[in-house]
């Protein structure tokens, strides 16, 4: 009987423990500064165990300008160096169009997502800030993500 009970109080230690692990990131840290996103531009989602964020937001935040094209239900977001991304609803890719044509997919292990009732469009936050050449880095205890510029190389 002992054995039982410990067993059955082992397992459910291990399953809270796994729960925590899937909790939705409570703030986002860049270059240092805690970012908000506006009430009127979405929110962090979790989904997938992935951390999500509003497309427009998020790529307008780290400089880079949005079209979105309702036909295609798709965003193409271009940073300063001319280089665009694009993003697809229900696609689990995300397009690198460099100037030189040629284009590199990023298989991301979820897909992008639209709240309807929002009209809004979702990205996970770690591939799209790693296409753009951030660190991206996890913090279970504080449930913060951390997006680094990288360091330029020489």
């Amino acid at each position: 009987m002992k054995k039982a009970v410990v067993s059955i109080f082992l397992f459910c230690m291990l399953i809270s423990q796994a729960i925590g692990g899937f909790a939705t990131a409570q703030q986002i840290i860049i270059d240092g500064a805690v970012v908000d996103i506006p009430e009127d531009m979405g929110s962090i989602r979790e989904k997938d165990d992935r951390t999500f964020v509003p497309i427009r937001f998020i790529s307008e935040y780290l400089g880079c300008a949005v079209n979105y094209g309702a036909l295609q239900e798709s965003a193409t977001i271009t940073d300063a160096n001319s280089v665009s991304y694009l993003a697809q609803r229900d696609s689990e890719m995300l397009y690198i169009l460099p100037n030189t044509g040629m284009a590199q997919r990023i298989r991301m292990d979820t897909q992008v997502f639209v709240d309807d009732s929002e009209d809004r469009m979702y990205i996970p936050i770690r591939f799209f800030a790693q296409a753009l050449g951030y660190t991206v880095d996890w913090d279970e205890a504080t449930q913060t993500v951390t997006l680094t510029t990288a360091p330029p190389t020489e």
